[in-house]
């Protein structure tokens, strides 16, 4: 479409607004150059969480990080997954959808905990913000509300800081499963415990 062209159907556009009373108080291409300018702006913001995703530490460091909190020995080991930024371990989290993650979120490394547990949501909960706590963490986030039960939804959780490091523990109601990992006993729950940047 030329200039002239492009022009014309502003001015149409403008006067169809100013018409119904609606009319737009930023100039003809303002959209275009707000639209332009958060795309950069999102893009920046990428590049700076993949540089200090690259700056900061591998996924050993969060296998150390988990290791140091104090999981509750009834809480059953299932599975682990590994995700760095190259190598073997590079690969996308499959229990999060596309949705979920955003089309420009980077894969920071991180590495992910899974657990079958005994128990209602809410004292699982509890447990949780014990052992985050105990292990210095600062509790953030926490749907509470969301365990008790019966259970509103798929799942609830907490998150914490300490420093660089982010926790995030997630408690799935019972029946839901998540990347494929579930138990078919009513009274047991996938809890998942995931370490990455603290973004």
């Amino acid at each position: 479409m030329g200039w002239g062209r492009a022009s014309r159907v502003n001015d149409r556009r403008r006067a169809a607004s100013a018409a119904l009373g609606c009319s737009d108080p930023r100039p003809a291409g303002a959209h275009h150059r707000l639209s332009v300018m958060r795309m950069l702006l999102g893009l920046l913001a990428v590049a700076l969480i993949v540089s200090a995703c690259r700056a900061g530490p591998g996924p050993d460091h969060y296998a150390t990080v988990l290791d140091g909190l104090g999981v509750p020995s009834a809480w059953e080991l299932v599975h682990t997954t590994v995700f760095s930024l190259t190598g073997p371990d590079h690969a996308v989290d499959p229990s999060r959808s596309q949705d979920d993650i955003g089309c420009f979120e980077p894969p920071c490394p991180r590495l992910i905990r899974y657990y079958i547990v005994d128990g209602p949501g809410s004292d699982i909960l509890a447990s949780a913000r014990g052992l985050l706590s105990d292990a210095g963490f600062t509790i953030g986030h926490e749907s509470a509300p969301a365990c008790d039960p019966p259970p509103a939804y798929n799942s609830c959780g907490i998150d914490a800081t300490r420093g660089s490091d982010f926790v995030d523990i997630t408690i799935y109601r019972p029946g839901v499963s998540t990347a494929g990992i579930g138990s078919s006993d009513p009274s047991r729950v996938v809890v998942t415990v995931e370490a990455r940047l603290n973004e």
